[in-house]
């Protein structure tokens, strides 16, 4: 299978990684049963790969954060990957439709939705009214309560 290898500076949370034009692809095998989301690739040693730290398999359109190659008798590198859900996903995620509760960036919520993360205080406030005339046995009158137990 072919794999694209990149040098990226993006931070992992970011989704809309920039990817450089610059890349260097090559033939590689998957080592032993692996997970797609994590496989192990076995290829020929190459130095250049030394400083690459991204990769994309296209027979599987995913994108992956590559560990530090395991080197063989000089000749074979092993190369653990670990799939890029943000990039992978990129155009589901930016396409969702959805409600924010609350933000890493800033800290700041939605009031309205209570996701049991801030607190709200409720204080019993009383009030007395005093009727204007006193009370007329010839008129009704209704008394509403809002709020109480």
């Amino acid at each position: 299978m072919k794999v694209r290898f990149y040098s990226i500076s993006d931070d992992s949370r970011v989704v809309n990684k920039t990817i450089p034009e610059s890349y260097i692809e090559k033939d590689c095998e998957l080592w032993d049963s692996c997970n797609i989301r994590r496989p192990m690739l076995k290829l020929t040693y190459d130095s250049t790969l030394a400083t690459k730290n991204y990769a994309y398999i296209s027979d599987w359109g995913r994108y992956y954060y590559v560990s530090p190659a395991d080197i063989d008798n000089g000749r074979e590198m092993y190369l653990q990957l670990e799939e890029d859900v943000l990039k992978s996903w990129q155009s589901d995620i930016l396409n969702l439709n959805c409600t924010i509760v609350r933000t890493a960036k800033n800290g700041k919520s939605n009031l309205y939705l209570d996701d049991g993360k801030f607190k709200i205080l409720n204080y019993p406030r009383i009030q007395t009214k005093k009727f204007p005339n006193s009370l007329n046995k010839s008129m009704h009158y209704v008394l509403t309560i809002a709020g109480g137990e």
